[in-house]
């Protein structure tokens, strides 16, 4: 590696050398030249120096010197030459002395050889500086050029790529550059679009005032700037923006005309459509009928999209069927069409876009199952209606209002724009549909509000004047049929028991008439469960409404007829609802045809509610007045039961009693028992009695509560195997009258029960007196029941019960066979 680097070392200092000898020698070289110059001329002048004149020789050789050596070599020459002449002069003599003469010449040699050198230098300066200047100005040319290549290779390359149709004219207009983005809009060539070939792709109605404008601008020099509809190369015409500016000389002549054309169709539709969505929205505002809006928005969606068949379509009052409102360019035939189809899973693109709430796109009408209806495809095909884009009008509570629909007569999908137009169309026709709604609404509410108020003048009235129900109910139906203009009203109550229909009252000519016997519903009541049309009614809880009985489907042959043969045309029922429960119904029947009004129904509703509660305020004060009688009978059984039942039962006891001491030859103990017997059976007549002047017990009005509890068990219980006990705990409080009532019966049925039914030996009787509230326990040893399978323990059961819900008390019963029976009454204070 040592070795290595010192030949490394040795071959560059050997090279640094051989570059110092050239060096050297291109140093020196020049000098050679004019030295070898100077010896030739020396050489020739030498032998020829007696006959010619060698100055020039030697001004030669300092020429050649300098102009091919350079300034230096030149003086160095004319130093030598000078040198040499001055030797060549002095050599026959051998002397250098100089004459005057030989100075001169010396002198004159010295100089023209300066001047020479001087001016072989200054050429030689002017050279290089002009082949300097000339090798830069290649540069800058070549630099320029290269410059201008690319520039021009860029502005190509940018012409070619810009979003925009460029082209360059002549002075006088004529086409002579056209960029690659025209003829594949135009589908033109450069040659056909050159001089004025451009002109064949304007459209007719356009190319006057394109071409005026052109002419002016020409003219003026002004920059042209005209908007007009040019052919694509598909043949439709399209929205251009042409531009052009002038490109002047130093004089201010144009040379050129550079223009751009830009595609502005989708800012013209855009423009359209925003000046059509004012234009409407003017129309919505100022109240235009709502048909008128609707084609109108048509015509715009068609203009929108050439070759679109737009049509509007609402949603039939009976729910089921779609009515074309809107479609100016709709095949003749096809509204009908749709309008017969109901809607549903498979009802084509409007019917099934209003089923599912959502929008239906049909590309292809011949092949969609959508579209699987025969009659129906088949007469869109007839009518040349091939592609259907149906969306649904939904209002802000989500329901459906109708559809928005586009035909085309070519199998087609929709782009992302179609379906933002169609969002836009489906927007715009739901505002108009509400706008018009709440207008009807408007003024069905006013006429509804004079309507109520004449109504509760009129209810007030009859208030004052008849104030029995069933007046009061004719009036209303009386009322009912002339706000409605009704040449009868009929009012049917449903009997909740039995599900049947009876006919309460009819109203015809304004006067109450006797019954229709002959009415379906009258000889069947129970017929109008089967009616197509009353189950329509119950099934939506509203008015059900006949247009024209002659044609309606859902009436029977059979109430047609009815009808038919008393001059009704159409008529309208109309439900009443207590609680969500069918109560009955008003029939309304008129002559006149034509169809009821949205206010008509609206206001029938709102009177057949009077009539809904003068009827079930008839029915509730029924209702009260047979309460009041059950609640009364069940008053008296419980007293007597209580008072007479349990008083003659120990009536019973003590004359059983007796009846024992008796047969033993006890006749004091007989005599105690009859005596007992006697006050029971008084104080059982003085209960009668006041249970029929529904007085309070008179053991409580003698006695409180508790001594008054205390002497009826002890009183009851005299005589008998039964042993009693009775203890009061806490400091006794005082109650109402109505809690002492029941708790004493209570413990006076208990008691019965111990004696009667469970044979007991032992009762217990606890009053205690808490905090919270006061506690009956009642208890004994008799034979028990199985409270699980007892059928509510007898009617003593039920009376405690009863008796304990009057005064919001509880009673718990606990008791098992031959365990004996506890039971627990809890009465809060």
């Amino acid at each position: 590696m040592h070795s290595a680097a010192k030949t490394l070392t040795h071959t560059g200092a050997c090279a640094s050398a051989q570059k110092t000898k050239r060096a050297e020698m291109v140093r020196i070289f020049p000098y050679a030249v004019a030295a070898l110059a100077v010896a030739a001329a020396a050489t020739i002048s030498y032998p020829l120096r007696t006959y010619l004149y060698v100055t020039p020789l030697f001004f030669a050789a300092v020429v050649v010197s300098c102009w091919y050596a350079g300034t230096g070599a030149g003086v160095f020459a004319a130093l030598v030459s000078t040198a040499a002449i001055h030797f060549l002069m002095h050599l026959p003599r051998h002397s250098f002395p100089s004459e005057i003469q030989d100075l001169l010449r010396l002198f004159e040699f010295a100089f023209i050889a300066t001047v020479a050198i001087f001016l072989i230098a200054a050429r030689k300066r002017a050279e290089q500086s002009l082949r300097q200047a000339r090798d830069e100005l290649e540069i800058k040319v070549a630099e320029r050029t290269a410059v201008a290549c690319a520039s021009e290779k860029k502005l190509r390359n940018l012409i070619e790529t810009i979003p925009a149709m460029a082209f360059v004219t002549r002075p006088d207009g004529a086409n002579e550059f056209v960029s690659r983005q025209w003829i594949e809009f135009s589908g033109f060539s450069s040659v056909e679009s050159a001089g004025a070939g451009w002109a064949a792709s304007i459209h007719p109605d356009d190319l006057e005032q394109h071409a005026a404008k052109w002419r002016a601008a020409c003219a003026s020099g002004e920059p042209f700037e005209s908007e007009s509809r040019h052919r694509d190369v598909h043949g439709n015409y399209r929205w251009l923006l042409v531009r052009a500016v002038p490109l002047r000389n130093e004089q201010g002549e144009i040379r050129k005309w550079y223009g751009t054309a830009i595609d502005i169709e989708d800012r013209k539709r855009a423009e359209a459509l925003l000046a059509g969505e004012k234009r409407l929205l003017e129309m919505i505002a100022t109240g235009v009928p709502f048909k008128e809006i609707a084609n109108a928005l048509c015509q715009i969606i068609e203009q929108q999209r050439p070759g679109t068949l737009a049509s509007v379509l609402l949603l039939n009052c009976d729910g089921v069927h779609l009515d074309v409102i809107a479609g100016p360019n709709l095949p003749g035939g096809w509204d009908r069409q749709m309008e017969q189809l109901p809607i549903g899973p498979c009802a084509g693109s409007c019917g099934t876009a209003a089923y599912r709430g959502s929008p239906v796109i049909v590309s292809d009408i011949a092949t969609d199952p959508l579209w699987d209806l025969p009659e129906h495809r088949a007469a869109a095909l007839n009518h040349g209606l091939r592609a259907s884009w149906s969306n649904p009008v939904l209002s802000w509570k989500g329901e459906v209002l109708g559809t928005f629909c586009m035909y085309y007569r070519d199998s087609r999908s929709p782009t992302s724009e179609d379906l933002e137009l169609i969002e836009v169309a489906t927007h715009l026709v739901r505002v108009a549909i509400e706008r018009d709604r709440a207008e009807q609404a408007l003024r069905a509410s006013e006429q509804l509000a004079r309507s109520h108020v004449d109504v509760m003048m009129r209810s007030l009235d009859v208030l004052a004047t008849e104030a029995a129900p069933e007046k009061f109910i004719g009036e209303m139906l009386r009322t009912i049929g002339q706000h409605l203009r009704a040449h009868r009203v009929l009012l049917w109550l449903r009997n909740q028991r039995d599900d049947s229909l009876r006919l309460h009252l009819i109203i015809e000519n304004d006067q109450q008439v006797a019954h229709d016997l002959h009415h379906p519903f009258v000889r069947n009541p129970h017929a109008w469960r089967n009616s197509a049309f009353i189950q329509e009614m119950l099934f939506t809880k509203s008015p059900a409404v006949c247009d024209d009985i002659a044609h309606d489907s859902r009436l029977n042959p059979e109430i047609r007829e009815y009808l038919t043969r008393k001059g009704a045309k159409r008529f309208m029922t109309v439900p009443m609802f207590v609680t969500g429960e069918i109560r009955g119904f008003i029939g309304i029947q008129h002559r006149q045809q034509c169809a009821y009004r949205a206010d008509q129904i609206e206001l029938a509703q709102a009177l057949a509610h009077h009539v809904m509660m003068a009827a079930h305020g008839q029915d509730l004060i029924e209702q009260q007045r047979e309460a009041a009688i059950l609640k009364e009978r069940t008053r008296m059984a419980r007293d007597i039961h209580d008072t007479l039942a349990q008083g003659f039962t120990g009536v019973i006891v003590q004359m059983e009693a007796a009846e024992e001491a008796l047969l033993e030859e006890d006749s004091e103990h007989a005599i105690g028992h009859v005596q007992r017997a006697r006050e029971l059976a008084r104080e059982s007549l003085r209960e009668a009695r006041r249970s029929v002047h529904a007085l309070r017990p008179q053991a409580l009005e003698k006695a409180p509560f508790a001594d008054a509890l205390e002497a009826i068990i002890k009183n009851t219980a005299a005589g008998t195997a039964l042993r009693t006990e009775f203890r009061i705990t806490g400091k006794p409080r005082e109650l109402a009258p109505l809690v002492e009532e029941n708790l004493l019966h209570i413990g006076q049925e208990a008691l019965t029960n111990s004696l009667k039914h469970a044979h007991a030996t032992k009762f217990q009787a606890q009053l205690s007196f808490n905090p919270d509230a006061v506690y009956l326990e009642l208890q004994d040893n008799g034979d028990g029941f199985n409270v699980g399978n007892s059928n509510g323990g007898g009617f003593g059961l039920i009376g405690m019960k009863e008796r304990a819900e009057q005064i919001g008390a509880t009673v718990d019963v606990s008791s098992k066979p031959g365990a004996g029976t506890s039971i627990v009454a809890v009465s809060p204070y």
